[in-house]
This record gives C-alpha cells, sequence and structure tokens, in this order.
C-alpha cells in the first residue's frame, strides 16, 4: 500500500556556530514500516531523488531542493520479482542496474530514467544459464567518479565474475569469469573497488591467526578493466596478527596501498600500524610493508594520563582513508566494541537492512585516530579526536559518523549521542591536522534520529541524510553557507 504523503511543508534551521553558518532544512515524515530499504539517489535536474524498495514496488519520491514533496512515482523493471543491485545519479537521468530469471537463465539490466520515473532507456548487460552462478545476489559498486560501475558474484569459492559497465557511454567495457586459484574468496576478501579508470581492485588476507600466523599475507588482485589482465601482489605479514586492514586507492596518481594496526600474538591491544603502497597496475609480486609503533605519550593521548599500564589501542579499526592532493594518506581509526547481552540471538542488522532480526547487543563506537602519512609512508601529524556513542539493539545505524570532504578541510561529522533528542557534532581538520571540535545543530522537538554514515555528499557545500525514528523516514539536508 502506497503512503499518503499530502504537501509536505520544509522545516529549515538556520545556525551560525563559531562563525560559520549551516542551513538544516527537512522534509516531512514517510512512513516506512512495509519498505524492504531505501536509497538515497541524489540530486538530479535540481531535484532530489529518493528510491524505496516496497518488495513488488519500487517507488521514486521526488522532492524540490527545501524538501518540500513533489511527486511519486513507480519504477518500472519490466518484472515485478527484479531485484535492484545499485542505483546511480547523473547529471539529467539515474540508473537503475536489476536482474530476474527467466526461462532458466540469469538477466541482468540496465534501465536509464528521468526524474519522472519515465524510462529513457534499457540494456541487457548479461544473460546465462544459472547452473553455474545462478541463484546467487549480485553486488553493486561505484567509482568515485561515479562513471564505471562494477557487479560481480562469487561462486565455488575462487570464481569470480566481474561485469564493467561505463555508466557515461552506457556500454559494457568488460565481462570475464575469474578463478583466482588457491584461495578461498569467501573467507579471504577483506574489500573490493572499481577505481575512476575501470579497474578492479580486491583486498585479499589470509592466516591471520594469533595462534598459527607465519603465513600471514595480504594480497592485491588488480584487474585491468579493458583488458581483463589481471596480476597480484602480495604484502607479507608474519607474525603480527592485524587488528584490522584497509584498502585505498588514489584514483590520480593510480597507486594503491594497504595499512592496518597489528597486534603480538599474546596481546589484545593494537601495538602500532603498518602501511605499504604501490602503482596499481604494476605486476610485482612483493610490497614493502613499514611498521610503525605507537608510542606511550600517544597511547596516553587517547586513554589519559593514567594509562601508563597500557601498551597499545584496544578495538579500534581503520575504517576510513583520504588521498591528499601531495600523495600522502590520511588513515581514520574508529574504536568499536559490541558485547552481547544474549549471546544466542542473531546480531545481523545492518544498514538498510530493515527487517533484520535485532540481537541483545550493545554497541560503543567511540573515539577516533586520525594518522596522516606523507607521499613515502613517513609519519607526518597523528591526533586523537573525541566521540563517545552507545546504543542498543539497533546495529549501530546511528552510531560512526560520515566523512565531508572538500578540497581545503575535512569534517568529521556525528552523533554526540544516540538518542532521540541530540546534538550533531563534527570536527574540521585541514591539511597540517590542526582541528577545531563544533556544534551543528540540535534535533530537539524535531523527531529526528539521523543515520550518519548513510549520508550522501551532493555538493562542496551539501549533504543529506536519512533520519529513521520507529520506522519513520525523513531526509534531512546540511547546506554550508
Amino acid at each position: 500500500m502506497k503512503v499518503y504523503l499530502g504537501l509536505i511543508l520544509s522545516l529549515l534551521i538556520f545556525l551560525q556556530v563559531n562563525g560559520n553558518a549551516q542551513v538544516v532544512s527537512s522534509s516531512e515524515a514517510i512512513n516506512i514500516r512495509s519498505d524492504y530499504g531505501y536509497e538515497i539517489i541524489g540530486e538530479v535536474n535540481d531535484e532530489i531523488l529518493l528510491y524505496r524498495d516496497k518488495g513488488f514496488e519500487q517507488i521514486l519520491m521526488v522532492f524540490n531542493n527545501s524538501l518540500e514533496f513533489v511527486r511519486e512515482r513507480e519504477l518500472n523493471t519490466e518484472k515485478k520479482k527484479a531485484q535492484v543491485y545499485g542505483l546511480v545519479k547523473r547529471d539529467t537521468s539515474f540508473l537503475a542496474f536489476y536482474g530476474f530469471k527467466e526461462d532458466g537463465n540469469d538477466i541482468i539490466r540496465v534501465g536509464s530514467y528521468n526524474e519522472y520515473a519515465e524510462v529513457l532507456d534499457t540494456l541487457t548487460i548479461f544473460e546465462k544459464k544459472k547452473t553455474f552462478f545462478g541463484g546467487r545476489e549480485y553486488v553493486h559498486l561505484l567509482s568515485d567518479n561515479k562513471r564505471y560501475s562494477l557487479l560481480y558474484v562469487i561462486e565455488k569459492k575462487n570464481d569470480f565474475l566481474a561485469i564493467i559497465f561505463d555508466n557515461e557511454t552506457l556500454k559494457t567495457i568488460h565481462i570475464e569469469e575469474y578463478k583466482i586459484e588457491n584461495r578461498n574468496l569467501r573467507k579471504d576478501i577483506v574489500d573490493i573497488k572499481v577505481t575512476n579508470h575501470g579497474d578492479v581492485l580486491m583486498l585479499l588476507e589470509m592466516n591471520n591467526s594469533r595462534f598459527n600466523n607465519e603465513n600471514h599475507a595480504a594480497e592485491i588482485v588488480y584487474i585491468q578493466g579493458r583488458t581483463g589482465a589481471v596480476n597480484i601482489s602480495q604484502a607479507r605479514l608474519e607474525n603480527v596478527y592485524s587488528q584490522s586492514i584497509h584498502l585505498s586507492y588514489d584514483n590520480y596518481r593510480r597507486t594503491v596501498s594497504i595499512s592496518g594496526l597489528y597486534n603480538d600474538k599474546s596481546s589484545s591491544e593494537s601495538k602500532g600500524y603498518f602501511y605499504t603502497q604501490k602503482p596499481a597496475g604494476n605486476p610485482s609480486l612483493e610490497m614493502e610493508v613499514s611498521f610503525v609503533e605507537f608510542d606511550q605519550s600517544f597511547i596516553n593521548d587517547v586513554y589519559g594520563t593514567k594509562s601508563n599500564k597500557k601498551k597499545g589501542i584496544k578495538d579500534f579499526k581503520i575504517v576510513n582513508s583520504i588521498s591528499r592532493q601531495d600523495g600522502g594518506k590520511i588513515l581514520i581509526a574508529e574504536m568499536q566494541k559490541r558485547f552481547s547481552r544474549n549471546p544466542s540471538y542473531d546480531s545481523n542488522y545492518g544498514a538498510n537492512n530493515l527487517g533484520g532480526i535485532r540481537a541483545w547487543v550493545d554497541y560503543f563506537n567511540e573515539d577516533l585516530v586520525v594518522i596522516a602519512l606523507k607521499p613515502g609512508g613517513e609519519e607526518h601529524w597523528k591526533k586523537v579526536m573525541y566521540k563517545k556513542q552507545f546504543s542498543q539493539d539497533d546495529g549501530a545505524i546511528f552510531s560512526s559518523f560520515f566523512l565531508f570532504q572538500t578540497p581545503s578541510r575535512v569534517r568529521i561529522i556525528y552523533n554526540d549521542e544516540i538518542k532521540k533528542d541530540n546534538i550533531v557534532s563534527e570536527y574540521v581538520f585541514g591539511p597540517l591536522g590542526k582541528n577545531k571540535r563544533q556544534s551543528i545543530f540540535s534535533t530537539e522537538y524535531q523527531n529526528l534520529k539521523l543515520r550518519l554514515k548513510d549520508a550522501v555528499q551532493i555538493s562542496g557545500s551539501e549533504l543529506l541524510i536519512p533520519s529513521e525514528r520507529n520506522r519513520i523516514l525523513s531526509l534531512v539536508k546540511i547546506s554550508y553557507i
């Protein structure tokens, strides 16, 4: 049943914080109790588009720039049981990648739509009998510049099907089934990226065990998008246990890097961080890894001056990275911890997984460690940015932060607390690490609860954030002026 919204009025809040003005606007409430999920597409032809998955109905909602409701349309994907894998915003239209079964075949199509949900064009990009790859869900990934889409599926542990599509020319540039020998992709893959040039990068990690890590290693599998050529490089991590490992790619310099936090066998605290990088297409097999140990003064910065017994930092994971204009890198680690109050419950409840089972779980998303590296990997500076976030039984969907980037500064935007009446704050820092913390706005009396890590940056001064409270959705826009 479609939700009747009527005329949506925009709520505007004008704020002046430390000389920086923000305008915060919000749509009226949208009932999503019967929805499977939703996604903010972004701005097309000066209108803001929201996609809603209602099972057998795919709905497009349209708002103006003040977040006033304009119209609602059903998205035609030809088959009622079609599954939408990914959406891509273009300047004057958007693309929907979707798939369905027909006559024993897997069929994947891409449709081009305007802001009225009218079909401009459809194209079949893949068709295969489902005996081999059939029955599995395809994953959609998008390059940073939104030009290239990757659709992939993993089958039989080491079989990888990659479909690379050019969203600008509306042409498939490469389809191939790869067999990565002697690897269990379901277990070993840490991350996959598609670059701004249509290439594919996979990060694999093997033998990361506290008890048997003599063969601990990470691998980069590089697939050249237009030729399908493959090369594999390895980073040797013997005799350390990685608390977290992260893949990053510099689209300008075409360099790939691996970073992470490492522990000794007997410790649960991260002793330091490691880093390595190389040109992505270089066929060299070995990547030289640098290990940097945290000094005691930095550990004291994280935990306070009375923490001299600590030999590292605990429960931190590298969750994001930024490529600097000079070729360096900024690594962002967050303290993430969960505690199950009833281990027999399933804790699989993620972003936009609206039908998941909520476990009895406490979530802690707390302080941030930001490490800046020079182009060669040498440390430039590092900072601790303090925050405290605690929630229960919500999959931590309101926790963590959103990274808002411009050429001159970075904003880390987050909820001060995970509750209905809350302050939204940010850390703002520049290339030399100088930073300040400031409040942006309060959600008190606004019926808002922001999922900041699912926000979408739509320009150098604006971002859209979903607010979800008791299965009631609102869109919130922050404009820096």
